[in-house]
């Protein structure tokens, strides 16, 4: 592996491709890292979605955030425009992290054309055009988060084990919180737990989600043996369905949290107890928080994406055949290979959750009157 060895030299990084909530906030370590050994280097980050975006405006160790919507095909001068403004600014070093073993990100990194361009020796290279980026770190089975912080080493930076990832809420954002909570008579005394029944729909991701029905009987169970539960359930904008099918459940303690921006529904997930998600990006703002996890995971693998530092529970059916998105499949989506499709997360019963959190006894961050329910039948 190549090496910059005069790390002094280095006066302009860029970060590149932090496309998902999940993504950006396992970059963060290797963010605080950078500034952590070279407090005077100058560090952007450029983001592909408009959630990125609104986490990392806020991160006190980035001087400069671009976000370019990769979906807006009109507005291809616009984006040519950017491109030849960063390309100016002649940065030292491109960091392309993880998540972007794609033609589109090789020959991002090497248009904007810094020095030295460091990203993954991918399993899959075909039509991938790795050539474009000329450092190559081993890619190596395991957490995303570790697997960012090795892209530091080719420019001297050694890794340590990080305190886990971050998200900065603003005072306005808390306050928004508060105010919500308010409108929605959630006091308090009530337990919080929070649910995300979602998860992104691009490139089959729909594939990780439980079925909708399994959350509904789950809330409904909660519920009738806990009346001094709320139960938080949040949707995105690309989850109506979702938000229209618990609006009309009419249960008092099951409020439907949506239309807000990505640091406001992460100052209500800070509120919650527990949280119970899909493998999603809200699942890993909850980590970002401290906040309990319970995970429930299908074809993706819990070593590279699992909820990162904090306390969790991951329930996973033990197929010989899961994780089919794999480290060896990354860059590529393969059909699924259950018997019945998608059994993997399927398959996972109502009870198995119930059970699971039923046994849990967890804290509000930073809040010693509050515990977790434990809940009894």
């Amino acid at each position: 592996m190549p090496y910059i060895r005069v790390s002094t030299q280095i006066k302009k990084i860029i970060i590149l491709n932090a496309v998902g909530i999940g993504d950006v906030l396992m970059v963060t370590p290797t963010i605080r890292r950078i500034r952590e050994e070279m407090p005077a280097v100058h560090i952007s980050a450029l983001v592909l979605s408009r959630s990125a975006y609104q986490i990392l405006e806020t991160c006190p160790y980035v001087d400069k955030v671009i976000y370019v919507d990769p979906n807006i095909r009109h507005n291809i001068s616009h984006k040519m425009r950017v491109l030849f403004s960063l390309r100016r600014q002649k940065f030292d070093v491109s960091i392309t992290v993880f998540g972007a073993n794609k033609m589109r990100y090789n020959l991002l990194a090497w248009m904007i054309g810094a020095r030295y361009r460091i990203t993954f020796n991918y399993p899959i290279k075909k039509f991938k055009m790795p050539f474009l980026q000329n450092i190559k770190v081993d890619f190596l089975p395991k957490h995303e988060v570790l697997l960012n912080l090795s892209l530091l080493i080719p420019i001297g930076i050694k890794s340590k084990p990080p305190n886990g990832l971050e998200i900065w809420l603003t005072g306005e954002d808390i306050a928004l919180s508060q105010r919500w909570l308010k409108v929605n008579d959630i006091r308090l005394t009530h337990q919080i737990i929070g649910i995300h029944p979602g998860s992104s729909i691009l490139r089959k991701m729909v594939y990780k989600r439980w079925p909708i029905q399994n959350f509904v009987n789950l809330c409904q169970l909660i519920t009738k043996v806990e009346t001094q539960i709320k139960i938080l359930i949040f949707c995105g904008p690309q989850e109506a369905q979702i938000k229209k099918i618990f609006t009309s459940l009419a249960i008092p303690s099951v409020v439907v949290v949506s239309d807000l921006r990505i640091r406001e529904t992460a100052a209500l997930i800070k509120k919650c107890s527990l949280f119970i998600s899909n493998d999603s990006g809200l699942m890993h703002i909850a980590a970002a928080l401290k906040v309990p996890v319970v995970a429930l995971f299908g074809p993706t693998d819990t070593k590279i994406v699992g909820p990162y530092g904090t306390p969790n529970i991951i329930i996973k059916r033990d197929f010989t055949c899961r994780p089919c998105w794999s480290s060896e499949t990354y860059g590529q989506i393969p059909d699924c290979r259950c018997m019945v499709p998608y059994d993997c997360i399927r398959g996972i019963t109502v009870i198995d959750v119930f059970k699971t959190i039923k046994g849990m006894d967890c804290k509000i961050p930073g809040d010693e009157r509050q515990s977790a329910p434990t809940l009894t039948t």
